[in-house]
This record gives structure tokens, C-alpha cells and sequence, in this order.
């Protein structure tokens, strides 16, 4: 089998979608299959070109922005490398339908994994999704996200896969200097990702953090990957400044070095797909909070033993936080999850899954 993963992912780091690719291209390997790679040209502009390193033992393509180029771009590469499979990651429809086209009447599988919730309203956008999918596979990241697509593009061919983590990436990392960040002994350090303010729920936790600082000295971190300046700004909107205990940082493959120097990790997402962070969090020994948005609480709430609290509401965050605070000597229940992680997200069982859903595309197309 040659698979083509179209990703429109544009990251400055390989993290680990492309770590769990690549374990899955090594496991495909063996068999006499490969991956090919394909991503946007906006990810050239990317000071690291961290994807000219996979071009070292699988062909990697850059594809156009028009419609037209799109198409053109995945003809070639389908011709090029005589693909049996295409699978796309995080593209719209406009590019999925650019796939359907560049296919044409080719005998080649074509699969579509869903990262986010997702849905298609409209009887317009119903239509073109129908129009577009027709014989596509499915492949759902949580049961969360596996449930909608059944709600809203029922006609598609679907499976759960739960997603995974390549935790070899998690246990080296280049130590971070705690007092750059924290300047504070003894401070309660939190840690959190967004690159959307409200879809990532900081304004949640900083209005949580505001209303503990009058008992605790407590700072959090945020990773912020793009969008630094309008974070910044909405920062400000919310409360007339930076605050000194708000430290805007930017994004790191090494990720464990973030998780290195904090106590807390927080996910107050409003909207999740499945958020590897707090898995990663978990085996990283920070004690972790997440919202209860249905995309977290689906696969989390079984497979770790984290806080809760109740979705967009700060007051519940505080709360979660003051427990959390007690919890932070509590060794025991950081290696429990740790172990947790490590055994529930295993990412050669999410290759192996992946693998055996080709081979069942392949059988039943």
C-alpha cells in the first residue's frame, strides 16, 4: 500500500501528529508499504523546515493554495507514487473535494480523520458534504468526535480510533531555567496551551487564577503557538493589562520542558476534539484539571484519574484548583497516571488500528 496523508498542518515543530505518523509509516515499512507526505506551502515560511528532515526516507510534497493548484499538486503526487490510499488530516471540504477531483475515476481509497468536533449544518453545506464524501471512510480521533459524525454526516463510512501519544518524544527535553519564567520561590505554577483565547478557555482560567491570587502565589504559563499579538490583546481587554502573573511563552517541540518546570497543568477548553496535552500532561507528573467538554471528558474521564470542572465556569476552576493545590506532594497519584497514560495511549496499538483499517477499506471497497 502507498498512503497519501494530505495534512494541512503548518506547526513550527513536528509534535506529535507527525511523531505518530511516523511511527505509523516505520510499522507500514515492514510490510512493504509507505507514506507519503504532502503539506501547505504556507508551512515553507516556517523558520524550522522541520518536514524537509522526513524527505530523508519518505517523498514529501508541498501542494498549492488554489483550488487548481490543489488539484493539480494531488494528481501529480498520485500519479507520481502510484497511490492505493489517500487520508487526509485537518482539511476542509473545499481541499477534500479538491482530492475527489485530482482521484478521478481511479480505483483509490479515500479517508478523511476527524481531529475536532465537527458538523455540517445547512442543507447547502449537507448537500456539497454528501456530494464530496460519497464512498469516503471516516476516522474518528474519540468516541466524541465518532458520535457526531454519525449525527451529522451520516452517510458516511465511519470507525472510532482513539487517539495516542509518542511519549518517547516526552523524556528528553532541554531544561528550561524555572526562575526565567517563575521568578518566584515557592509559587504555584500553572501551565496551559492556547492559540485561540476563548476555544481554549484562557480567559476561564485567568478570571480562576485572578480570584486565587488573593490566597495564593500562584503564575501560569501559557504555550501560545500563533496568534501571539491578539492573545495579548484580549488579555488586556479582560483585564486592563498583562497581568505579572500571566507569562506568555512560546511553543517548543521539547514540550516536557514546560511540563518540567510547572505543578498544574489546566485545559479549560470549551471545545475539545480529544487534546493530547492533558494525556501528555498526566505522564509528565503535572496534576491536571480539565473542563468537561464532551471531547475531554469521553476518553479522560475513563482512562485517568484527573480533576474536573464543570465547562466555562471559573468559579468551578477555582475550586478544582484549591484541590489541586492539595494534591501537589501526593507522588503516589502522579506515577498512578503517569502508568495510566502510558498504558491506555500506547501509540503502536494506534498505528496497529490504523493499519487494520486500511486493510479493511482495501477488502471492502
Amino acid at each position: 500500500m502507498n498512503i497519501l496523508h494530505i495534512c494541512d498542518y503548518a506547526a513550527a515543530y513536528r509534535g506529535n501528529f507527525i511523531e505518530s505518523l511516523e511511527v505509523l509509516n516505520q510499522k507500514l515499512n515492514e510490510t512493504g508499504s509507505k507514506i507519503v507526505y504532502a503539506f501547505p506551502q504556507r508551512i515553507e515560511n516556517r523558520e524550522d523546515h522541520w518536514y524537509e528532515k522526513l524527505a530523508e526516507h519518505s517523498p514529501v510534497y508541498v501542494y498549492g493554495t488554489s483550488f487548481f493548484d490543489k488539484i493539480k499538486s494531488f494528481k501529480k503526487i498520485i500519479n507520481e507514487q502510484e497511490i492505493d490510499i489517500v487520508h487526509t488530516h485537518f482539511t476542509n471540504n473545499e481541499t477534500d473535494l479538491c482530492v475527489k477531483i485530482a482521484c478521478g475515476s481511479k480505483s483509490i481509497i479515500k479517508v478523511k480523520n476527524y481531529e475536532s468536533r465537527y458538523g455540517v449544518s445547512g442543507i447547502k453545506k449537507k448537500i456539497a458534504a454528501k456530494l464530496i464524501y460519497k464512498n469516503w471512510h471516516a476516522i474518528g480521533v474519540s468516541k466524541s468526535v465518532d458520535e457526531e459524525i454519525s449525527k451529522f454526516n451520516p452517510f458516511l463510512s465511519h470507525r472510532f480510533i482513539n487517539n495516542a501519544v509518542f511519549f518517547k518524544r516526552l523524556d528528553s527535553f532541554e531544561p528550561i531555567d524555572k526562575k526565567s519564567v517563575f521568578p518566584e520561590d515557592n509559587s504555584i505554577n500553572c501551565f496551559m496551551l492556547a492559540y485561540d483565547y476563548r476555544l481554549k478557555g484562557a480567559d476561564i482560567a485567568l478570571e480562576a487564577i485572578s480570584q486565587l491570587r488573593q490566597k495564593y502565589n500562584i503564575y501560569i504559563m501559557i504555550s501560545v503557538p500563533s496568534n501571539l499579538e491578539k492573545i495579548k490583546e484580549q488579555i488586556i481587554n479582560q483585564f486592563g493589562e498583562i497581568p505579572n502573573w500571566v507569562r506568555l511563552v512560546p511553543p517548543r517541540n521539547d514540550i516536557a520542558a514546560y511540563y518540567d518546570i510547572s505543578d498544574i497543568f489546566l485545559s479549560a477548553s470549551r471545545r475539545e476534539g480529544f487534546c493530547y496535552a492533558i494525556v501528555e500532561a498526566a505522564y509528565c507528573k503535572n496534576t491536571v484539571i480539565a473542563s468537561d467538554c464532551e471531547g475531554q471528558l469521553c476518553h479522560a474521564q475513563k482512562n485517568l484519574d484527573i480533576l474536573w470542572f464543570e465547562n466555562e465556569n471559573s468559579r468551578s476552576l477555582s475550586e478544582a484548583i484549591q484541590k489541586a493545590i492539595n494534591l501537589l506532594d501526593n507522588d503516589e497519584l502522579k506515577e498512578k497516571n503517569k502508568a495510566l497514560a502510558a498504558q491506555n495511549y500506547n501509540i503502536d496499538a494506534w498505528a496497529n488500528s490504523v493499519i487494520e483499517a486500511y486493510k479493511d477499506f482495501e477488502n471492502n471497497f
